[in-house]
């Protein structure tokens, strides 16, 4: 089931289980890319239509100074990248 933004196109970090700046894994299967799984932060969310899109960056991509961000479905986000015991 896709999240969706409310009537007045607001989307809380509340309404997900996961935070902005947080790490994290996300299910790449469905993306466009070689990879199956990425690893990053998730940078803010934006509303298309009405569906929320979350944006995750990945600082490790050495072509991309900046780190490249990557547009995801909240139910990709599947867990946070670090245990909280590490």
């Amino acid at each position: 089931m896709e999240t969706q933004a409310t009537d007045d196109g607001d989307v809380l970090f509340d309404d997900l289980p996961f935070d902005e700046g947080e790490e994290v894994l996300v299910d790449w299967s469905e993306g466009k890319g070689p990879q199956d799984v990425l690893r990053g932060t998730v940078e803010n969310l934006t509303v298309s239509g009405e569906v929320v899109i979350v944006h995750v960056v990945d600082h490790t991509q050495e072509d991309w100074p900046n780190g490249r961000t990557y547009d995801c479905a909240p139910e990709w986000i599947f867990t946070s990248a670090f245990d909280s015991s590490d």
